[in-house]
């Protein structure tokens, strides 16, 4: 019993110890690149590129419920903004 809960804990140690390991380099061969960032009373807004296609996209986080979308933006003439 005692080995399972050693390998447990180390397992789980592991596991939190290789997530908070994001490096600068991970983070620029990341997809999304944020381009501008709003924050309201109660929303966080945040216009983000693919880096792959190029085009862009509105997220919109709730603060109050951890809750989050988001949709892409178009330009006027109804077409996808992705320059």
């Amino acid at each position: 019993m005692k080995k399972k809960l050693i390998f447990l804990s180390v397992i789980l140690l592991a596991a939190c110890s290789s997530e908070s390991n994001v490096s600068a380099e991970n983070q620029k061969s990341m997809r999304f690149k944020e381009i501008e960032f709003h924050q309201t009373d109660r929303n966080n807004i945040t216009i983000i590129q693919d880096t792959k296609t190029g085009c862009k996209y509105m997220q919109t986080r709730r603060i109050s419920s951890d809750s989050s979308t988001m949709t892409p933006l178009y330009k006027g003439d109804k077409q996808i903004d992705c320059d």
